[in-house]
């Protein structure tokens, strides 16, 4: 039996502000690290998927994908970013949106930009500076559950103006 010290930290969601109540259940697990393989089944849930041009990685809302911080991805003048989605669901309510994608710390001070899903099947564009938030929402109606659509944010801060844009199924829409 091991004694001792331990140390739980929690991050919770990045729409959470202030104090926020957590329920824990304790196990003894085993760790086991083990290699990602494209197109093999990790523990009980599935990892990949068909996708609109082969496999993809099968993302059910507790899983994410995450790239290591680095002055590369650390895009503050000019950032595309761009992905296949195929959501399951849209997001329960207005409160909720779901980030497809997010570079920043956990407040919108520390935002460099991040693309959500909005309940309604909007999209919503937004990054932050010295400044404050600059955004851009397109129309709802634009995501729609079990359908592959090719989604991209552009941010564009060379030109002094702010250019954001979002483009779906290659059409600009907002």
């Amino acid at each position: 039996e091991n004694t001792g010290t331990y140390i739980v930290i929690i991050e919770g969601r990045i729409t959470t502000v202030g104090n926020a109540s957590y329920t824990f259940n304790a196990q003894k697990i085993v760790d086991d690290v083990k290699p990602l393989v494209p197109g093999a089944s990790q523990g009980t849930d599935r990892q990949w998927t068909a996708g609109a041009l082969g496999g993809a990685a099968y993302l059910d809302g507790m899983q994410y994908g995450e790239i290591a911080n680095s002055a590369t991805v650390n895009q503050l003048r000019t950032v595309t970013v761009e992905a296949w989605i195929k959501a399951d669901r849209l997001p329960v309510d207005a409160a909720s949106p779901v980030a497809l994608f997010y570079k920043g710390g956990g407040t919108l001070a520390t935002r460099t930009y991040s693309l959500w899903l909005n309940s309604d099947g909007s999209l919503k564009l937004s990054t932050a500076d010295a400044s404050g938030e600059q955004s851009l929402t397109s129309a709802a109606g634009l995501i729609a559950p079990h359908q592959w659509q090719q989604v991209a944010a552009v941010m564009d801060r060379t030109t002094g103006q702010g250019v954001l844009k979002i483009v779906v199924d290659g059409v600009e829409r907002a």
